[in-house]
């Protein structure tokens, strides 16, 4: 699993977590976790890139996809708040 060093630091410590409603329960489940530190092309070759985009969330960050056709940008989808 790819996710940014911010995000996954903010989860696992417990008053950065409360503060963003992180509960690890929801995404510690024991993947093989490879943390990276900024912008990060996934196969070297340009085609998928994590970018990040640190705002509402200490490690937010969206995938730039190129293909064939026009490029998208994707949004990891956001979990609940669980104060809603």
């Amino acid at each position: 699993m790819l996710v940014q060093r911010r995000e996954w630091d903010a989860g696992m410590d417990p008053d950065t977590a409360v503060r963003h409603g992180y509960n690890p329960r929801d995404f510690d489940l024991g993947h093989k976790l490879r943390p990276i530190d900024g912008e990060h092309d996934v196969f070297g070759d340009g085609s998928v890139v994590c970018l990040p985009t640190h705002g509402h969330a200490p490690g937010h960050q969206l995938l730039r996809v190129r293909l064939d056709s026009p490029e998208f940008w994707q949004s990891m989808p956001q979990a609940p708040d669980p104060i809603l």
